[in-house]
């Protein structure tokens, strides 16, 4: 694995991949930043995918509409973290949903949705800026709250404060 530090809009990321997958994606000072991996004992430098990715955020801040799902990503986590996230990245550009719509979709509580949410490795990539509280308002974010406040906006996506 190697690690790639660039500037975006919001801040320096990091990435984490090898030559067939994407890893992680933080922002610098992001809860659970490098969770499971240990950063500082990987080598910087760049990869295909890191390249690839690169050029999808590229496109992305310059508002262009970009399916996620060309960037091949391997999350570490849970099986229930595992299956929010996959719902996270069927979420369209443009568009949110609740914590407590994810929960019916798996059947399980809006609670247990938010933690599975905030513990997303690979942010942006899978959206999980994307979702809101039932009644529409931006609640936590693990790149902090007016980082998410951006992503909506960049994608027009409405909510209350």
């Amino acid at each position: 694995m190697i690690k790639t530090n660039r500037q975006s809009p919001l801040g320096e990321i990091t990435i984490l991949s090898d030559h067939q997958f994407l890893y992680g994606l933080w922002f610098e000072q992001a809860s659970h930043y490098g969770a499971h991996y240990q950063l500082d004992e990987i080598s910087s430098g760049t990869t295909d995918v890191a390249d690839l990715t690169i050029n999808w955020l590229t496109q992305y801040f310059n508002h262009q509409i970009v399916d996620p799902r060309l960037i091949p990503v391997h999350p570490v986590g849970t099986p229930f973290q595992m299956a929010v996230w996959q719902q996270l990245r069927e979420i369209p550009y443009g568009q949110a949903k609740t914590y407590r719509e994810l929960a019916q979709t798996l059947h399980s509580s809006p609670r247990a949705i938010g933690n599975a949410v905030g513990r997303n490795p690979i942010s942006i990539i899978i959206p999980c800026h994307r979702i809101l509280n039932v009644h529409q308002q931006m609640t936590g974010y693990a790149g902090g709250i007016a980082r998410k406040q951006f992503l909506l906006e960049l994608e027009g996506i409405p909510f209350k404060d």
